[in-house]
């Protein structure tokens, strides 16, 4: 649920927010629609004054009921970069890791008719079960038979944090585009040195952070493009779950880059560059489990125009993973996980 608040209330802005599920409020009206695929409009007046019916396009959108719409789905990643196309079902993909979020990159991948040739671990038989399990065509022992593997067109890097760097720098030097599960790298001396040999490459590298392109993130940087928030000056966003808390498992595990920022801050801090560009200053404060990885972060960015954007997250326990954006005009409240 994506909800909007505005100072001045008009039509023109309820026909633009008919594309997903959202709520707008105003001093004069609550608007309310269903997501995926349906519209609903509901409008109350103050001290009970109800207007009678929803005045956005369509015009059939009545007070009260839904109607389905055939408005697409925005965030598709093959149609905001340029240099590999996620759409393109030409492309042959290769996994370089077979854990679980590979499972889960590969059944996307498959459901949408892209091609997943094959993949890659250390132990090859982990490789010929994962491939068992998928119907891919070829499992390899080893990264390296991958990223020569002629059948093989671009590498997604699923393996532990620690290893990001290292992997993404083999893909591009065998000139395999490659999408790197997030945390791009452990550290940022790490990420110039993939960025740099991918532009010397000419190679594509990409962080797989798909919340970038979900259709709720593109509203609210079409809400801030068109001038409904103002001028944005703050970005709030809290991402607490609570995670395998076995200390010998691999998020209490130093030597693989453990720890609740790598996993689960890098929401928070993606989100905030994306908006108000990367920051100038950062102060931030953590707690640290008993292996000496972080469980808890605190961070407060500020970026470019004094503008602030604060940070929480957390595998120590659950909570509301909620997004605010401020604007001097209203703000955008992202319900749920942002």
């Amino acid at each position: 649920v994506v909800s909007l608040y505005v100072n001045d209330f008009n039509t023109r802005a309820v026909r633009t927010y008919l594309r997903i599920g959202f709520t707008v409020t105003s001093q004069f009206a609550t608007v309310l629609y269903c997501p995926a695929g349906a519209i609903r409009c509901r409008w109350s007046g103050l001290r009970g004054r109800a207007l009678r019916s929803c005045r956005a396009d369509p015009p059939e959108a009545s007070a009260g009921y839904c109607r389905p719409t055939s408005e697409p789905r925005y965030g598709w990643l093959g149609d905001t970069n340029k240099g590999l196309n996620m759409a393109d079902t030409s492309i042959r993909w290769g996994l370089l890791g077979a854990g679980g979020i590979a499972g889960v990159f590969a059944e996307n991948l498959l459901t949408e008719g892209i091609t997943v040739q094959a993949v890659a671990a250390r132990d090859g038989a982990k490789a010929r079960a994962f491939a068992d399990r998928f119907d891919l065509p070829t499992a390899h022992e080893g990264y390296a038979a991958l990223l020569a593997d002629p059948e093989v067109d671009a590498v997604y890097v699923n393996t532990t944090h620690n290893f990001h760097a290292e992997h993404a720098l083999l893909a591009i030097e065998a000139g395999k585009p490659v999408l790197v599960e997030k945390a791009f790298t452990v550290t940022a001396a790490e990420a110039r040195r993939v960025a740099d040999a991918a532009r010397s490459a000419g190679v594509f590298a990409m962080e797989a952070m798909w919340t970038r392109f979900l259709p709720s993130t593109d509203f609210v940087r079409a809400r801030i493009a068109d001038g409904s928030l103002g001028e944005v000056r703050a970005v709030i966003t809290d991402h607490s779950q609570f995670l395998n808390p076995d200390p010998k498992g691999r998020l209490h595990n130093p030597e693989l880059a453990g720890g609740a920022l790598l996993d689960l801050g890098v929401y928070n801090v993606s989100f905030a560059v994306d908006l108000l560009g990367a920051p100038t200053d950062i102060v931030a404060r953590g707690t640290l489990t008993a292996t000496g990885v972080d469980a808890e972060v605190s961070m407060v960015l500020t970026h470019a125009g004094a503008a602030v954007s604060e940070g929480h997250t957390t595998m120590l326990s659950a909570g509301p993973s909620r997004g605010l954006v401020i604007g001097t005009e209203g703000y955008l409240e992202l319900d749920g996980a942002f």
